[in-house]
């Protein structure tokens, strides 16, 4: 896409020039998020037989991939409060990566579930800080929104192709090398994120109730 063409994109969705980049980042993270976990649910079969465990186990794994999921949405906004937007972004970015490379190593059914927790908790506080940057960068943000939304999908249609490529020339090992090639993608991500501008800063949502401040995570309509 020429640059003319970004321009025209960043311009029909409000977003100002010094943030179209930070934008940029959004998408790109949330397109690899998509094809992280859209691929789990594919590669169950061939990972049941890598690991010589039962139809039981390999639910239970993807369970646990639920289970990060929800755990990391839940902190995704105690999180920044304590390590930053950045910080935390990158780490638990870091280590849904990690979780994929987990899965392809072959260990043990214990560090297979592991795996799948920490893709899980990669994928929940991803979910959240995309959406927060979008809402924050755009002007209109329901297309915006809706473009995420859409290049997450597009993220979940290409990993199962890409499944399919790699068991035409490599069936035995195929489920690993997809694997492989989407912690490839990945990899620039990390890069992005570090250096992008996402505040460091340790703060949090507060409201205030007369003369006091009650922090968020207290407040009961945040957990609601």
């Amino acid at each position: 896409m020429s640059q003319k063409k970004i321009s025209k994109f960043m311009n029909y969705l409000g977003v100002m020039p010094e943030n179209a980049g930070l934008l940029s980042i959004a998408y790109y993270t949330f397109l690899t998020s998509g094809m992280a976990n859209t691929v789990l649910g594919a590669i169950l079969p061939d990972v049941r037989e890598a690991y010589n465990i039962s139809y039981v186990m390999s639910g239970t794994a993807y369970a646990c991939h639920q289970a990060g999921n929800m755990v990391a949405a839940l902190a995704a906004g105690y999180l920044p409060y304590l390590l930053g937007r950045k910080k935390s972004t990158t780490l638990l970015y870091l280590v849904m990566i990690f979780g994929l490379l987990l899965i392809t190593m072959k260990v043990s059914p214990a560090v297979l579930l592991l795996g799948f927790v920490f893709t899980g908790l990669g994928r929940g506080m991803l979910s959240n800080i995309t959406n927060v940057i979008v809402a924050e960068t755009t002007e209109k943000k329901t297309a915006g929104l809706n473009i995420l939304h859409a290049i997450y999908a597009s993220g979940a249609l290409i990993s199962p192709l890409l499944l399919i490529v790699f068991s035409v020339f490599l069936p035995s090992s195929c489920w690993q090398i997809t694997l492989w090639f989407i912690v490839l993608c990945m990899i620039p991500a990390v890069y992005l994120l570090s250096n992008s501008k996402l505040s460091n800063e340790k703060t949090g949502r507060a409201k205030k109730t007369g003369n006091q401040t009650v922090p968020f995570y207290k407040s009961a309509s945040y957990w609601l």
